[in-house]
């Protein structure tokens, strides 16, 4: 499994199969040439390469990974209802 994390807090954000392909710009991800993902880059994510320990349960942001060890991200927010709702209901811009 390929896994993306951010390098200052180590909380993994994405992952891929190992036959994936990621691409770090400065300004950008590009994931399987077809995916990109803005804000993030070269110098704020890490990339690891064939992760085998991957939890189960794996959810975007729920854990950190240092490249050996997995822990609880404390910050995670399970994307209940209640959760979702509590962000608020973002609007169309009026045209």
């Amino acid at each position: 499994m390929i896994i993306l994390t951010d390098k200052t807090s180590t909380v993994s954000f994405y992952k891929i199969e190992d036959s994936g392909s990621v691409v770090l710009n400065p300004d950008n991800i590009i994931i399987n040439n077809e995916h990109f993902m803005y804000g993030k880059g070269a110098s704020n994510v890490t990339v690891h390469t064939g992760v085998t320990d991957t939890p189960a349960d794996w959810d975007w942001d729920k854990y950190k990974y240092d490249g050996t060890t997995w822990s609880a991200n404390s910050d995670y927010n399970e994307p209940t209802r209640e959760y979702l709702e509590s962000l608020g209901d973002p609007q169309p811009p009026a045209l």
